[in-house]
């Protein structure tokens, strides 16, 4: 029987997707261990970083009639099976506006202009366990591969240490620790990869194939 983690894709989000989106990161919030560890969006924010002002990847899989989860994913008549989306990343482009993080590590407008923000993650709690964050970590930053944004950023809440070692993981590093969004602690994260090796490819579920 196939694992479900193997059953799962990593594809680029679309305006179709938006409501699944707001679903996913209700239940996840829902479901936070600590509240002030994740600050959501709204639908408004989520439809202009679909296309507009960045992209969002959407993990998902399909769910059978007989699935668990079918009771939440409205199916359609007389199909097998539907899509489901349990996770997504949004992936912000800032440009020179004040929220960019680099303002904080002091960078100058070139390196301001390179700046892309792992803004926003969630995963359904049913799905957690199966690495889906590091997956649409690595499927964003193949999509970011041989454009302008090669300067990686995100905030993680220091205690939140699921989502702060994924991130390590993937070979961030913490820059600076300060307090973001109305007062809440923040760790300020950074990749550079503009020196990424360009014959780096994935599998059909996103996954970089370890050498």
């Amino acid at each position: 029987m196939e694992h479900r983690e193997n059953a799962v894709s990593i594809r680029r989000g679309c305006q179709e997707d938006v409501k699944d989106i707001v679903y996913v990161m209700e239940e996840a919030v829902r479901s936070m261990e600590r509240p002030e560890w994740f600050v959501s969006d709204n639908e408004t924010f989520i439809r202009e970083h679909i296309e507009k002002k960045g992209f969002t990847m959407v993990a998902e899989r399909q769910i059978g009639e007989d699935d668990p989860e079918a009771e939440t994913a409205p199916l359609v008549p007389f199909a097998p099976f539907t899509s489901r989306i349990g996770a997504f990343l949004i992936v912000k482009f800032p440009g020179l506006s004040e929220k960019n993080l680099g303002h904080i590590l002091g960078m100058p407008n070139e390196q301001l202009l390179k700046v892309a923000h792992m803004e926003s993650a969630a995963v359904l709690p049913s799905w957690r366990g199966m690495g889906l964050q590091g997956r649409l970590l690595k499927a964003a930053e193949k999509e970011l591969l041989g454009g302008p944004h090669t300067l990686l950023m995100a905030t993680v809440h220091p205690e939140n240490r699921f989502s702060l070692e994924n991130f390590l993981r993937e070979g961030y590093e913490v820059k600076a620790t300060v307090r973001r969004y109305g007062g809440l602690l923040r760790h300020v994260l950074l990749k550079d990869v503009s020196k990424v090796h360009m014959g780096i490819s994935e599998d059909q579920n996103g996954d970089i194939p370890k050498k």
